[in-house]
């Protein structure tokens, strides 16, 4: 088996949003009012439970949470089959909460299909924020979609869908950009003094894979940086990186920038094999970094899963793992095994051709 190159590099990320930038949400505050998520069905099977977030509870209610059809591009009221649809009670003091809500009747899909996801609120005409994966001034025209109905259906830039399904066979997956967030942290301090000094995420891949970089979401004050991927043993450096954060951040020097870094050199890694990820800052000024919490099992609705969550350590003594949460900082992949074996390929411009 070989590692065969792909087209510049494909990245798993773990979070819809680009920086820890506005959690996006919809308000419903009357009866009959609508939030409705236009997506397709990320598997063939029975959906069981729907997951979605609430933001600021001013009032409760219990919503009915349905899996519809969809017709003239919105919502159709219908329900995709009999009693696909399931009752939540919301309560007063739920800010922040992920439901997991079980629906009376399975839906049954197949991949691909396009489905709607709507919560409805009840006739108590609660007043809450449904939330939505970020607040995206052009996101109106992307998909999955984002509506909202009051008096009719209208299309919302407040940002992806942020639901994710659990099947009858116990999977839990998300819909490319229709994952759940439950807090975007900001304000997380490390320099090169602090405890801890090396943050970022402990990760597995089910393939053999090279590993030619990194996207870390970061605010370096200007200062400079390393970016480390340690080997299974979280002490042999497989490849680094050491960045000028001065560079990096170009003239934002008072906001956090998206990053894509290359090392050095590239690293083949194996399957099924735990790496870690960090960020380390080489100076004593403060540097920010942001994370996200979510629970252990929602992590299985982002790419990667629950095989990716945050890891850190101090003077590099023993690591400390935390699987309800991820740090803003991901792979980028430049090849995969393709289990059969042979030459190495490579994109033209990469070396001049393909070699087989």
């Amino acid at each position: 088996m070989t590692i065969q190159s792909a087209i510049g590099f494909i990245m798993f990320s773990g979070s819809t949003q680009t920086s820890p930038a506005t959690i996006g949400w919809l308000t419903i505050d009357a009866a009959g009012e609508k939030v409705g998520f236009l997506l397709q069905a990320p598997k063939t099977g029975n959906i069981r439970k729907v997951g979605w977030m609430t933001q600021t509870v001013t009032t409760g209610d219990t919503v009915d949470v349905r899996i519809e059809t969809i017709a003239s591009s919105v919502p159709s009221g219908t329900l995709w089959a009999t009693n696909t649809n399931g009752s939540q009670v919301v309560a007063n003091t739920d800010d922040n909460v992920m439901f997991l809500t079980t629906l009376t009747a399975d839906a049954s899909v197949t991949q691909g299909d396009f489905i709607a996801v709507v919560i409805a609120n009840g006739a108590g005409g609660g007043n809450l924020n449904i939330r939505t994966s970020g607040n995206w001034t052009d996101f109106a025209a992307g998909w999955p979609k984002s509506m909202l109905y009051t008096t009719s259906w209208s299309t919302s830039n407040s940002g992806p869908p942020a639901v994710y399904f659990e099947y009858s066979d116990g999977s839990v997956v998300g819909t490319g950009m229709s994952t759940p967030v439950v807090t975007v942290s900001g304000n997380n301090t490390i320099n090169s003094s602090s405890t801890p000094d090396e943050v970022g995420n402990l990760f597995s891949i089910p393939f053999p894979a090279k590993v030619v970089g990194v996207r870390v979401t970061v605010d370096p004050d200007d200062e400079a940086f390393d970016v480390v991927l340690y080997d299974s043993d979280g002490t042999t450096i497989l490849s680094s990186l050491s960045a000028d954060g001065d560079v990096v951040q170009g003239l934002t020097t008072t906001n956090a920038v998206v990053a894509y870094l290359y090392f050095t050199a590239s690293s083949n890694i194996s399957a099924n094999t735990n790496y870690r990820i960090v960020y380390k800052p080489t100076t004593t000024t403060n540097h920010t970094w942001f994370n996200f919490t979510s629970t252990a099992a929602a992590l299985d609705a982002y790419p990667m899963g629950n095989e990716c969550y945050q890891t850190s350590r101090t003077d590099g003594g023993a690591w400390s793992d935390d699987t309800t949460k991820r740090v803003m900082i991901y792979p980028l992949f430049s090849g995969f095994d393709d289990g059969v074996g042979g030459g190495l390929k490579t994109h033209p411009g990469m070396g001049g051709g393909m070699r087989g």
